[in-house]
């Protein structure tokens, strides 16, 4: 048992060290160590596990994990942060506060209620008591029909009246994409283009907030699209049930058929999960360093905002946050999970801001569950 637990402590201990070069390495060279990237809230769980293991036990092996640990501690931060010596840089002058918050479709397909009017109007209800001057929507929807008039409703629960909507996709009076409003004049706006067509997107808008103009990249990269299979599958080993990527292809009439089955084929769909992750670390990886070339040419401050769909161990995530402050890093407290899905630990929505902005106050509103995402803000000093 013991010689078990010994080999089982080093495999781990290699697993997290490998999980450290997962920011560094691009996907499309190596994409497996993307997947240890994604699992490493796990195996440093399992690292102070064997620790605190060996300490009890009073053996020598302790100093494996401890050192493992030791090697990557700055990582832990990225996920966690006990608000300690937060002075937000050069946080002087008047607050500009940023919310950002994937909608999923504003419930469109009865995730949370069966009647998704109900969601909505609790999601429109929330942007107007939060009162951001500037709010960036991704998962949008909005039709012509006036019973989803998202930018109206949203302009007029939030005074932000200024809009920027960008669509992916347009069926008829329909609409889904990318929304960003403004309390403050749009001076400029456009896309970052991706190299493959996709139904993700980032747009960019220039905002004046009086005698500064500050340039906001609102993004939604590549979601995995797990279809009704690999969510059951994750139901059966998760924490949480009940939860359906809106990206995902939920509609298809065998995923369906499947999903009802008791018996799910663990080794087809595991190997469909490892597929559908690799082509989305691909992707995004591609999609990251698109919107982060284009925000180098930025004439002004830079505001990075959205649902990468990736956690901050991934190259995606260094792409982007690269010579900027993580708002949650800089002034955040506790967890800083966003996503209200079936796995735990997963931050995968930001607000990254140019050095020269301060920053105060980062809220992740983990008690706004209308979405499979949680609502983040802060205070931006420009």
């Amino acid at each position: 048992m013991k010689r078990i637990l010994i080999f089982l402590n080093y495999a781990f201990a290699i697993l997290l060290l490998s999980s450290y070069l997962a920011p560094y390495i691009n996907p499309a060279v190596f994409w497996p160590i993307a997947l240890l990237g994604l699992a490493y809230p796990f195996l440093l769980i399992f690292n102070v596990l064997f620790l605190f293991y060996w300490i009890v036990r009073r053996k020598k092996y302790l100093w494996v994990s401890l050192l493992t640990i030791l090697f990557g501690w700055s990582y832990i931060f990225r996920f966690v942060q006990l608000g300690i010596d937060q002075d937000g840089g050069d946080a002087t002058g008047p607050w500009v506060e940023v919310l950002s918050y994937n909608v999923r479709v504003f419930d469109l397909y009865n995730w949370k209620d069966e009647n998704n009017e109900q969601t909505r109007d609790k999601i429109y209800e929330f942007i107007g008591s939060d009162g951001a001057d500037i709010l960036c929507l991704q998962e949008y929807y909005s039709n012509d029909n006036g019973d989803f008039s998202s930018a109206g409703a949203i302009s007029e629960a939030g005074g932000a009246i200024n809009v920027h909507e960008s669509y992916t996709t347009s069926l008829g009076p329909n609409h889904w994409g990318i929304a960003t409003f403004s309390r403050f004049p749009i001076v400029g706006k456009g896309q970052v283009k991706f190299e493959s067509s996709t139904s993700n997107i980032c747009v960019f808008t220039d905002i004046a907030t009086g005698e500064d103009t500050v340039r906001v990249y609102n993004a939604h990269l590549g979601s995995v699209h797990f279809g009704y299979e690999e969510y059951e599958l994750l139901e059966k080993v998760g924490t949480q049930a009940g939860s359906r990527d809106s990206s995902g292809p939920l509609g298809k009439s065998r995923q369906i058929e499947k999903a009802q089955r008791e018996d799910i084929p663990v080794s087809e769909v595991t190997t469909s999960m490892v597929r559908l992750l690799k082509r989305a670390f691909v992707n995004r990886a591609a999609q990251a360093r698109a919107v982060a070339n284009h925000a180098a040419e930025s004439p002004y401050p830079v505001i990075i905002c959205g649902d990468i769909n990736d956690t901050p161990m991934s190259y995606a995530y260094e792409l982007l946050a690269k010579d900027r402050q993580d708002a949650f890093k800089v002034a955040g407290v506790g967890f800083g999970n966003t996503y209200a899905g079936v796995l735990p630990f997963f931050r995968i929505d930001y607000i990254l801001c140019d050095q020269e902005i301060g920053l105060v106050n980062f809220s992740t509103n983990s008690n706004i569950p209308y979405s499979d995402h949680y609502p983040v803000s802060c205070n931006l000093v420009l």
